[in-house]
């Protein structure tokens, strides 16, 4: 899948300087690619496939292609927040922390245009766990009522 999208507002050299940080790994379904409370040394941009976000066990989201994966806690510094477990066959770009903040401080555009691209990516992913709150209040309320 073209990450491109995402990253339209690098430029060739940005881009470029970007996948060559990159590793690109596989991974069949269900396997485990966070865990809740891993340290965050690295993150993802999801391609191809889809994954499940679980917190404390109950299943909070979804992520779809093309996706930021434990981005919070690369840039936060703290654990990992959630367990993330693929739903199919997927294909993700790693990209290490240590590697990205090297980039950053090369590149200070490049930092504001991928922070641009993260802000825009978490909240995406806020809209949607707000809409699957939404959809569990629901259901809760009419069992409620049915008793």
């Amino acid at each position: 899948m073209d990450i491109t999208p995402i990253l339209k507002d690098l430029t060739n050299d940005q881009f470029e300087n970007l996948l060559s940080i990159c590793v690109e790994e596989s991974f069949p379904p269900f396997s485990i690619i966070f865990e809740e409370g891993d340290q965050s040394r690295h993150m993802y941009i999801l391609t191809e496939g889809y994954l499940k976000v679980l917190y404390k066990g109950n299943n909070v989201g979804q992520i779809d292609p093309v996706s930021t994966v434990g981005e919070m806690g690369v840039f936060t510094g703290d654990i990992r927040s959630a367990r993330v477990v693929t739903i199919t066959n997927c294909k993700l770009l790693k990209i290490m922390k240590h590697d990205l903040f090297e980039l950053f401080e090369k590149d200070k555009d490049f930092y504001i245009k991928f922070q641009k691209v993260m802000f825009f990516d978490v909240v995406h992913k806020l809209r949607m766990t707000n809409e699957t709150i939404a959809k569990q209040s629901r259901y809760i309320s009419k069992i409620e009522n049915k008793t």
